[in-house]
């Protein structure tokens, strides 16, 4: 059984560490490490999303927002934007597209069936999937997150 939460924080704690080659080119130790099998195991991004959604449900109790915060629209709510910061991580990490996409459209159709969400978080991990695709070893992915809106399209077209 791998060690989930210990590759997450490894994520985490080795975010900007870089560094430089021989041929002077920047090489980011949290690419590197995302190339391990564990980070295309959809548990560990299961696991992620869990926290994304727990912390969601935290800050709006300290907020006083208890009795609001347990309704189903806003439950569905905190689960979509969760699902939505996961997916940007991922693509921050440097996870394979595909593995991006998988986890989106299983998440998709087990939690937004028929819903106006299913389809907005399809269309984000699409786009973001490109991404994935045209970033470049030296890319740092985790500032790329700034430049996209909530639905994933770019701010700047």
């Amino acid at each position: 059984e791998y060690d989930y939460e210990a590759a997450y924080r490894l994520l985490i704690h080795t975010t900007g560490f870089c560094t430089v080659n021989e041929e002077l080119e920047v090489c980011y130790m949290t690419k590197q490490i995302a190339g391990h099998p564990i980070y295309a195991d959809l548990r560990l991004w299961d696991r992620v999303l869990l926290v994304h959604q727990q912390d969601r449900q935290r800050d709006k109790h300290n907020h006083g927002n208890g009795e609001k915060a347990n309704s189903t629209e806003n439950i569905e709510s905190d689960e979509y934007e969760a699902t939505v910061s996961t997916l940007y991580e991922m693509l921050g990490y440097g996870m394979l597209a595909d593995d991006l996409a998988r986890f989106a459209s299983r998440i998709a159709e087990e939690k937004f069936y028929s819903t106006d969400r299913e389809q907005k978080l399809l269309m984000l991990a699409r786009r973001l999937a490109v991404k994935c695709d045209e970033a470049r070893p030296e890319d740092d992915l985790l500032s790329f997150n700034e430049d996209l809106d909530e639905n994933g399209l770019d701010r700047h077209d």
